[in-house]
């Protein structure tokens, strides 16, 4: 596991990562984002492509930059960035005509977690296809380590430490967990185990504020090897409090 672990870090650090997907309106456009040893938040010769003029008709969708290095430089096709454990990417729909959906391959995502405006993570769409409707501008949000999305939905007085029962369960591909948090700052650990009670995945470890929070788990122990089939335990456990929940995974 250690060397596994070793290897793939020495991937990253010197590879790097590209993730490449379609913005699909009347117009398909592809557009790649990505992390690589040297490269900067502006623009990179020989590592970021840049997004030809505004046509007068059609959708158009691109990378907004601004880079006072190449200020006649407006938009990208490819944007690569520095190794960063959190990045966001502006996605910018000029001539918007219909509704937009985000294709890609889902056995592309990289490592960490991809979000839609940092609330949907691009692994909760097996099929790659993300309807995202008629905005003309979002955010993908890369964190290197995944964490808990808060959903506004109560007040925090309404808040009592509990786990919801996974959805969908039984799952094949992920399931949402779903839990609540009343006080600020509380430490948690969210862990995913076997039916020997044996540790295979911890999807969260640290402090959270209160509120309830959605988190994704892909069936997927540590090392990312996928398990199999069977019951497993979702187990939330701060200083004070514990709840479990079953998990049924069927591939």
């Amino acid at each position: 596991m250690k060397r596994l672990l070793l290897a793939l870090f020495f991937v990253t650090l010197f590879v790097g990562w590209r993730f490449s997907f379609y913005i699909d309106t009347d117009r398909e456009t592809k557009l790649t984002l990505g992390m690589e040893k040297g490269a900067t938040d502006g623009f990179d010769k020989g590592v970021d492509q840049v997004a030809p003029p505004l046509p007068p008709e059609g959708s158009h969708s691109v990378f907004p930059l601004a880079d006072k290095r190449y200020s006649f430089i407006d938009a990208l096709w490819t944007d690569i960035r520095g190794f960063s454990e959190n990045a966001s990417w502006t996605i910018t729909i000029a001539n918007l005509e219909k509704p937009v959906r985000i294709l890609w391959n889902p056995d592309s995502l990289p490592p960490g977690d991809l979000l839609y405006n940092d609330t949907l993570s691009l692994r909760q769409f097996p099929n790659g296809i993300l309807p995202i409707g008629t905005t003309n501008q979002f955010k993908l949000v890369y964190h290197e380590k995944p964490t808990p999305t808060k959903i506004i939905t109560q007040t925090k007085a309404q808040l009592i430490f509990s786990l919801d029962a996974p959805s969908p369960n039984p799952f094949n591909s992920t399931t949402n967990i779903m839990f609540s948090i009343p006080d600020d700052k509380t430490e948690i650990t969210l862990t995913i185990m076997d039916m020997l009670g044996k540790p295979v995945r911890r999807l969260f470890s640290g402090k959270l504020d209160a509120g309830k929070y959605r988190m994704m788990w892909d069936g997927r122990n540590d090392e990312l090897k996928e398990l199999p089939s069977g019951l497993y335990f979702c187990q939330l456990k701060s200083a004070n409090n514990m709840a479990i929940a079953k998990i049924l995974f069927v591939k």
